[in-house]
């Protein structure tokens, strides 16, 4: 019987051979004899692991592994479904299908890969672009690169934004490709494509495109 690390190595490596990752990751895949080591190949292949179908399996396989795993995990800066308060630039959170809400904290870097409830603060970024059930709320100083999702930005946070809805209050900025953005409360915005901004002023609202302001 696999233990939870040979389980984990074995479905990272079946997602490199299904969606034909180059020959080098594959073969540092397969090198990987430890969860340290293959925590250096996820974050040498980051973008697989984050955007591809890669992501997929893990949203499904990884929280039942993590509890055996997390001590490890942890060690090489890489967190599931929660986040350090105080948290480096190198933490990494991966976000999965989850009811419970996840607050990520200081300068993690937090990545959505399900239906999930996010609360990001500090100078925290949180990137979203696999599930239009990710719940989104940006505080403080928090960054939100939001392809699906919904999100609510308050304070001083920066949002770039092309999912479905997004409600900015306070002093936010935002850059949006689509959706709707519902300005309650802004510092600027800057709209492209076909957004449709619903604000009562134009103030510090710029246009591309097709974007228009929606009274």
């Amino acid at each position: 019987m696999k233990n939870s690390f040979e389980t984990l190595k074995a479905l990272c490596t079946e997602a490199c051979h299904e969606r034909k990752a180059c020959a080098e990751g594959y073969r540092a895949m397969l090198a990987a004899e430890n969860i340290s080591q293959l925590m250096a190949v996820w974050r040498a292949n980051w973008e697989d692991v984050v955007e591809s179908k890669y992501a997929d399996i893990i949203n499904e396989k990884l929280p039942s592994l993590y509890p055996s795993l997390k001590e490890e995990m942890n060690a090489a800066g890489i967190y599931v479904n929660e986040c350090p308060k105080e948290a480096h630039e190198n933490i990494l959170v991966i976000v999965t299908d989850c009811d419970d809400v996840v607050e990520i904290h200081d300068h993690a870097r937090c990545y959505v890969l399900g239906a999930a409830n996010v609360w990001a603060w500090g100078h925290s970024q949180v990137y979203s672009e696999k599930s239009d059930d990710a719940r989104i709320i940006l505080r403080q100083h928090a960054y939100g690169h939001i392809g699906k999702g919904h999100v609510i930005a308050y304070d001083f946070s920066r949002l770039w934004f092309s999912a479905t809805k997004a409600w900015l209050h306070d002093g936010t900025s935002c850059e949006a490709h689509g959706g709707e953005v519902h300005a309650e409360g802004y510092r600027t915005i800057s709209a492209f494509g076909d957004t449709k901004v619903f604000s009562k002023t134009d103030r510090n609202i710029t246009l591309y495109g097709n974007a228009h302001i929606v009274v």
